[in-house]
């Protein structure tokens, strides 16, 4: 059995989300930070540590010696609301909070973690969320395995199509719960097996150039 912390981490900004407590969302910081951000057929909610901390918190009712090896770092411009969020569910030793980094300090840490969190939107009415955040290309290009966590997406065949994800449905914690206790007990369960090809062509230089490709092709009347 493995004796080794499974560390799951994320820098950046992260809203709270209870669903139990939707008062609180309604006067987040965040929400009115990133006001401009809301897109009305996605549905923001999930892009946040909610569903991660239920199935840590179901993971410690059914295991919590192993339950106790799993670390959820969050760095950055994280919502306080989170701290009280993992009180409330009682996971406060599996999770840490810290703020924010420079861009050269959060890859650094990032790369010190053994997976990488990534909680993303989902969307409405049964619509395919085609938002892919900036934070797909920047994981992928550590090669580093993914947990997401959210619903159909463009972004989530991406992180798949990468070789580096593991997808799981927000609304089905039960596979995410097992996963857990899986790579808990043995962490080899973690190796993921990198589509090269693909992630590089997803790099920020690739893209950049194909951007200016297709600038360049534009006719100007």
């Amino acid at each position: 059995m493995a004796t080794n912390l499974i560390n799951i981490g994320y820098g950046g900004w992260l809203q709270c989300y209870d669903p139990e407590d939707s008062a609180d969302i309604g006067t987040s910081w965040f929400k009115k930070a990133f006001l401009d951000y809301r897109i009305d057929n996605v549905d923001h909610s999930i892009r946040s540590a909610y569903f991660l901390f239920k199935a840590v918190q179901i993971f410690k009712s059914e295991a919590p010696e192993l339950a106790s090896k799993v670390r959820i770092n969050l760095w950055g411009k994280i919502d306080p609301g989170n701290i009280k969020l993992a009180e409330k569910l009682g996971i406060t030793e599996n999770v840490k909070i810290s703020g924010l980094l420079s861009k050269t300090e959060n890859l650094k840490q990032l790369d010190k973690m053994n997976m990488l969190f990534l909680p993303m939107e989902v969307g409405k009415n049964e619509d395919k969320s085609l938002f892919i955040p900036g934070k797909v290309y920047e994981y992928m290009l550590l090669r580093k395995p993914i947990l997401a966590i959210g619903g159909d997406s463009d972004a989530k065949q991406l992180i798949l199509d990468s070789g580096l994800g593991f997808h799981f449905e927000h609304d089905k914690l039960d596979a995410l719960v097992k996963f857990l206790h899986k790579i808990c007990i043995d962490q080899s369960n973690l190796e993921v097996n990198a589509n090269e090809d693909l992630i590089n062509s997803k790099s920020f230089d690739k893209l950049t150039d194909k951007l200016v490709e297709v600038f360049k092709n534009c006719k100007v009347n």
